[in-house]
């Protein structure tokens, strides 16, 4: 079983919320899309997208939240900040989308890259609160 089909089987031993999961395969891996209710934010959705390559080892993820850009510099200067803070993460603003991009190595565990997605999402949340929604 590859880290995508445990990460099926995880969401649905655990009764995890996936808002519309997509998914993609492509050749080397496979792509997930679901949307994630954050608490902190009010119930905003988070688009959240995972990579998990053939490998059975590396996953990508982002966190993606729709933001009002009514000062690209102030932005942007805000998720450099960020970039100086965390090594395994990176942000930026992709249009009106405040991105975080984080990766890991789970030794074929799906846990692992579940509580590294759980961690990267408190740091987006905590990174992206100064922005206003769109």
């Amino acid at each position: 079983m590859n880290l995508y089909e445990r990460f099926i089987e995880f969401t649905k031993e655990n009764e995890i919320e996936t808002r519309d999961l997509g998914h993609q395969r492509e050749d080397g891996y496979d792509l997930v899309v679901f949307g994630k209710t954050a608490n902190k934010d009010n119930g905003l959705i988070y688009k959240i997208v995972f990579i998990f390559y053939d490998n059975d080892n590396l996953v990508d993820f982002y966190i993606i939240k729709s933001v009002k850009v009514k000062n690209r510099v102030y932005i942007l200067e805000r998720l450099n900040d960020r970039n100086s803070q965390f090594r395994a993460a990176s942000f930026f603003l992709n249009g009106n989308l405040a991105c975080m991009k984080s990766y890991c190595a789970t030794g074929g565990y799906i846990r692992v890259a579940i509580m590294m997605m759980e961690k990267s999402m408190e740091r987006a949340q905590e990174a992206f609160s100064e922005f206003d929604p769109a």
